[in-house]
């Protein structure tokens, strides 16, 4: 059965202040894998104001997957030095404190800090959210696949992928260019405003 979280709200909204927030752990779960990779990026009105980025000493498992720095290019002598999460997590929670998170398939990054959180000292991680990838799947119901590489080179945005920060970047210009979209096809035909709803829907959308 899935484990129930008390967390925010996944929203479907195309907000202009936020953070965006990626991660890159060792695993698919918090009860196996680790955090090795935080990025934090804070917008206000679209523009960058401040990141958090660090890398992350594991402790499950002292040695980082070859699969892991395969695909992220984080090897295990890059994090031997780093701080653990327990000596970042005040200023990760800091923060993202009253922050609007915002991310690719969020729900990984969210349920993963959530539980790192509750792990850390029971705080629980109560942030609402919007995930690029829903956002994706209303505004470009044609794309057979819409994981962050897909979207941008659908939009032509350059990015090396599987780097917090470089992931972070490249889903806010993906945020902006689902924005566009969207507005641009509100207009088409009267299947596509059922689709998407006059503008001031956007904010009432929830799952």
């Amino acid at each position: 059965m899935a484990r129930l979280r008390n967390k925010g709200r996944s929203l479907l909204t195309f907000p202009d202040d936020y953070t965006v927030v990626d991660l890159e752990t060792t695993g698919m779960s918090f009860a196996s894998a680790d955090i090795i990779e935080i990025a934090c990026v804070k917008y206000r009105g679209n523009v960058e104001c401040a990141r958090y980025a660090t890398l992350i000493q594991p402790t499950k498992r002292r040695r980082i997957p070859p699969f892991i720095t395969a695909l992220t290019g984080i090897t295990t002598p890059m994090v031997v030095d780093s701080p653990r999460f327990s000596d970042v997590a005040d200023d990760v929670w800091n923060f993202l404190e009253g922050e609007l998170i915002v991310g690719h398939n969020v729900n990984f990054d969210v349920n993963f800090l959530y539980d790192a959180f509750e792990a850390f000292d029971g705080s629980t991680l109560r942030n609402d959210f919007v995930d690029t990838l829903r956002l994706a799947r209303r505004t470009l119901p044609e794309l057979r696949q819409r994981r962050l590489v897909d979207l941008c080179d659908f939009y032509r945005i350059e990015t090396s992928h599987h780097r917090a920060v470089a992931d972070c970047l490249a889903t806010q210009k993906v945020l902006n260019c689902l924005k566009q979209t969207a507005a641009e096809r509100q207009c088409d035909s009267p299947a596509q405003r059922r689709l998407f709803g006059e503008p001031d829907d956007w904010a009432r959308w929830r799952d």
